[in-house]
């Protein structure tokens, strides 16, 4: 039986109900195409499980029969309960459960390409959308002192409260810490500003440079901002309209008195797309304005209502000119 290309630790994460939807689906659709891949399914279950003492009879059936429920078609099910019911015996005789093996195995990466936006439910409980050109990384599962995640993007989090353990979003200029809130994250590598808005709650934020030492930190309120510029090492907090803050999450672009170059990066991420500036001076020409769902040919005409230029569009490159 050949395994023809489907990754062990996703099998693992599978049978531990630790997979997002789009994964789910890969599994079951590898599963279904080929009914003998529920013996190598089988070998998963024993040989990565390790005795624990938090096991126990009902967990073991309870699990296992959630996994059954996500297994589609008749006869992919007939199949799997041989196989399970085998495995349960196994579990109710020794206490045995799940886990990776591996501590470097734990951390899922998720990678949002321009043009496309993620949603997932984190281990806690934790609500997660990701923005376009984001990369996310959480572990598999959390310690029982923190819940620590990494950001290289634009994320909106809608925190599970836990009084016992913070939630820390990590980005490579500021570490935002809650207990449960929810608010919006903002850290693209080729932006030199990190930004965090506060839908409810509050929020503590730390601040660092480039060697990764905290040099400050700020504590943000409800329909607050912070902003931390990188290079300067300068932060400031102000108060700010959600809904234009949000407006990534409704596919709505909205900016306020942004530069052209500001606004370019939002298209780019928007549209899957590259936005060259023929001169400099247009790219800092300042705009204010909101779309939802207008083509980007549609935004570029009325951008020309407000300012004058031409632009080409070849292939996924648009060039400005004067």
């Amino acid at each position: 039986m050949e395994n023809e290309n489907i990754n062990q630790e996703l099998l693992i994460r599978f049978l531990c109900k630790q997979t997002n939807v789009l994964e789910e689906k890969e599994v079951k659709g590898w599963l279904e195409a080929d009914t003998e891949r529920y013996q190598l399914l089988e070998k998963l279950m024993r040989s990565k499980a390790l005795v624990s003492q938090r096991m126990n009879s009902d967990w073991a059936k309870g699990h296992l029969e959630e996994i059954h429920k996500r297994i589609s078609r008749k006869k992919s099910q007939r199949f799997f309960l041989k196989v399970a019911a085998g495995f349960i015996g196994i579990i109710l005789g020794t206490s045995l459960i799940l886990t990776l093996l591996k501590r470097n195995e734990e951390w899922q990466t998720i990678t949002v390409a321009k043009g496309d936006k993620y949603e997932l439910v984190l281990p806690d409980g934790t609500k997660v959308w990701l923005a376009p050109d984001t990369k996310f990384y959480y572990p598999l599962s959390f310690s029982s002192s923190s819940r620590e995640v990494k950001l290289e993007g634009q994320g909106y989090f809608d925190v599970a409260h836990d009084k016992d353990r913070p939630f820390i979003v990590h980005t490579k200029y500021s570490d935002v810490e809650v207990l449960g809130t929810k608010f919006n994250v903002k850290a693209y590598a080729n932006e030199t500003r990190t930004t965090t808005v506060l839908v409810e709650g509050k929020v503590n934020i730390g601040f660092k440079n480039a060697q990764h030492k905290r040099i400050g930190e700020q504590l943000l309120y409800p329909a607050q901002k912070s902003k931390y510029n990188h290079r300067s090492q300068k932060y400031n907090v102000h108060k700010v309209d959600l809904r234009h803050e949000l407006a990534w999450r409704e596919k709505r672009l909205s900016f306020r008195q942004e530069t052209f170059r500001e606004i370019a990066n939002k298209i780019e991420r928007h549209y899957n797309v590259e936005v060259v500036f023929a001169e400099g001076d247009l790219s800092r020409k300042r705009l204010t304005g909101e779309f939802r769902n207008e083509s980007i040919d549609e935004v570029l005409d009325t951008f020309q209502e407000w300012t004058s230029f031409t632009y080409t569009i070849n292939n996924k490159t648009v060039r400005i000119n004067h």
